[in-house]
């Protein structure tokens, strides 16, 4: 395989994270917000809507986890791009989103406020490795 293909794999398996991490992002926004609805005084509704976005997350966590661990598989594979580091603890750690029912509103909305930032955090990683694969393709 030659570098060149090696670079696209990999630039597609981020552009793919990203595309995950996105999402992550929006599901968990939609949570805080309904978090935020459910600690001012929502009722039963209100928590089944939050659950719900909760539930999505999860599931947008999970499809960002795989693809991040991809890109990682495809970057092994490239030579010439350096300073990454997708170490699995700084990638996504966010499985534990899966709430119990009788944890407090108020402890919810911290772990969401966490998980919020583990995305940001691991999106901002995903473009500047991909942004360092754009110049490696260029050197």
């Amino acid at each position: 395989m030659t570098s060149d293909t090696r670079l696209k794999r990999a630039r597609a398996a981020g552009t793919r994270a990203l595309r995950s991490l996105d999402e992550a992002a929006e599901q968990l926004d939609g949570a805080r917000n309904w978090g935020l609805l459910d600690i001012l005084g929502g009722g039963i509704l209100t928590s089944l809507v939050k659950r719900s976005r909760l539930d999505g997350a999860s599931e947008a966590v999970g499809r960002a986890q795989r693809d991040l661990e991809a890109f990682a598989r495809e970057l092994r594979d490239c030579s010439g791009v350096t300073g990454v580091d997708l170490r699995r603890s700084d990638m996504l750690e966010l499985f534990d989103i899966v709430f119990d029912n009788s944890i407090t509103d108020l402890f919810v909305q911290s772990r969401i406020e966490d998980a919020r930032e583990d995305v940001r955090r691991a999106r901002a990683r995903v473009a500047a490795t991909l942004a360092e694969l754009g110049s490696a393709g260029r050197a």
